[in-house]
């Protein structure tokens, strides 16, 4: 049997000279990133404009424009979030800001793995909508269902609705085949059931439905990438990742400054205030960080920026020289595809 290959580890990078002395001001840089959000979505106002073109280039403009949309949403709760923590001085607040970090970066995820095969993970995505739409009408359907103020919706208007997710008009390709509704159908009512004798698909009903309907995780996204530089470019994201799911699946770090401001001693006040305050600092870099790499992957994938990538060049300079973050995804990737 082979040794495994070692892992190779990341490049070490050069500190931020002044770091001590370095100062931001975060309601100047929002305004920038913002802008700069809005300047990407901009390019995408014409799908047209996209370098690689499939069957699905307004479906990939609408949901590309949406992540970016989601990155703007999501930053304005954090901000939110830790304005109040700020003027309170109840630091227990930041855990439930890194959950949301959380998913500006998985966002990063889900729009390069669109981009790198539209035609295939498009599809997917409307699908994997699709079965969440179809589950939530079979549960308001057995729980509603008998109610006479929720008979003309479950009825008439929400089937009308799946049936043109499944099968778009205009002659569409169908999204969703009646097998795989079957499927998720028999699921749904035998959970954990052996596989029906009318599925002649190989293996289980667990793995039909994940083959067919779901978007691949962060982890499973990043392996699919054949390019070494993009590969370990999102690798180097998933560390960020798994580190800021112990905020999102409850283990211990989200536990960590709530058990502390539980304390009333002085000194634990002193830990708690420290610890918030690093970890707002960690959670606004990864967002600006997260909304810049998002932005680069678009302006990669078109063919006129309209001097948006000039923005994100600048946006991306700032973040290098204030944020020991930003340096290695700048280093490994970003300046490749920018410069």
């Amino acid at each position: 049997m082979s040794t495994p290959a070692p892992r190779l580890p990341f490049a070490p990078v050069t500190d931020i000279a002044d770091i001590e002395t370095h100062k931001i001001d975060v309601r100047k840089v929002d305004v920038v990133m913002y802008r700069l959000l809005m300047d990407t979505r901009f390019t995408l106002l014409h799908a047209e404009n996209l370098k690689k073109h499939t069957y699905y280039d307004k479906e990939l403009s609408s949901f590309l424009k949406g992540q970016l949309a989601l990155f703007a949403s999501t930053y304005k709760t954090i901000r939110i979030i830790l304005k109040d923590v700020y003027r309170k001085k109840e630091y227990q607040s930041v855990a439930d800001a890194a959950s949301l970090a959380r998913e500006q970066v998985e966002k990063v995820f889900v729009i390069a793995t669109a981009l790198d095969d539209p035609k295939k993970w498009i599809r997917q995505y409307l699908r994997s909508s699709w079965r969440t739409d179809y589950e939530t009408y079979l549960l308001r359907t057995e729980e509603l269902g008998a109610l006479d103020r929720h008979k003309k919706h479950l009825e008439e208007h929400y089937p009308e609705y799946l049936e043109r997710g499944q099968r778009p008009p205009l002659g569409r390709e169908t999204i969703v085949s009646n097998l795989a509704k079957k499927v998720v159908l028999f699921n749904w009512k035998n959970p954990g059931a052996k596989k029906p004798k009318w599925l002649k698909r190989r293996g289980s009903v667990t793995d039909y439905l994940r083959d067919y309907f779901e978007f691949p995780t962060p982890g499973k996204a990043a392996k699919k990438f054949r390019d070494r530089k993009i590969r370990r470019f999102l690798f180097r994201w998933h560390r960020e990742y798994t580190r800021l799911s112990e905020y999102t699946h409850v283990a211990l770090g989200k536990s960590v400054l709530p058990t502390m401001s539980e304390q009333k001693d002085m000194q634990s006040a002193i830990k708690a205030e420290i610890y918030g305050r690093k970890l707002s600092e960690e959670i606004i870099f990864t967002s600006y960080c997260t909304a810049a790499s998002a932005c680069a992957l678009i302006l990669n994938a078109v063919d006129d920026d309209f001097g948006a990538k000039n923005q994100l060049r600048d946006f991306w300079k700032q973040l290098y020289d204030s944020s020991l973050l930003a340096r290695p995804f700048w280093d490994m990737y970003i300046k490749d595809i920018l410069e």
